[in-house]
């Protein structure tokens, strides 16, 4: 009789476990790297974010396996002329020693969760971006730019606690501004 109050405890427990909502809010920071596509490859060359910060909302509930998600982030960054493990210069266009950035975006989006795993999820998301350089930026030579920005990526909960993210972003202005692919990685806190 012991042993049978024993499973339906645990298995009571575990179905309450199951059934908690997943947190809808995250708060983190941001680390990464870009690089200019195409022809803005010279113009902007091969450069890391310094740091950023994001915030993000995505109630899923955990009966569903999809779900919509929001975010709005800013990154600030760097694109030295010269790395260390490149011999020649990296940013050819840059008319100052080094090119900085700073880019603002608001996205909106789905999230998936493509397994059982109830802690993990593919984002697809798309959105507006505001991008401001140190430096005018051939070939219209402008220093901002409003461009569409698009991505794909991976939210991975951490014991309950943290929301460790992986995305893959590009943003693209039409009429000749710099198009730039992202790898950027954040961690951050959730909650409600």
């Amino acid at each position: 009789m012991k042993r049978a109050l024993a499973i339906v405890a645990v298995v009571a427990s575990s179905r309450a476990v199951a059934a908690d909502p997943i947190p809808p809010g995250a708060i983190g920071i941001l680390f990464g790297l870009h690089s200019g596509t195409g022809a803005d490859a010279k113009r902007i060359g091969l450069g890391y974010y310094e740091f950023g910060g994001e915030a993000s909302w995505q109630p899923t509930s955990p009966a569903r396996r999809w779900g919509f998600t929001a975010r709005v982030s800013t990154l600030f960054g760097t694109s030295p002329q010269k790395w260390f493990f490149m011999s020649g210069t990296n940013a050819t266009a840059a008319q100052v020693e080094d090119l900085h950035t700073l880019q603002m975006d608001a996205t909106v989006g789905l999230r998936v969760r493509p397994s059982a795993n109830p802690g993990r999820f593919i984002t697809l998301r798309v959105g507006a971006e505001a991008l401001r350089a140190n430096q005018p930026i051939p070939p219209h030579d402008q220093r901002a730019f409003v461009r569409a920005i698009a991505s794909v990526g991976i939210d991975q909960y951490i014991a309950g606690t943290a929301l460790l993210s992986v995305d893959v972003r590009y943003g693209v202005v039409a009429g000749g501004g710099p198009d730039q692919l992202s790898l950027i990685a954040g961690i951050g806190v959730i909650g409600p």
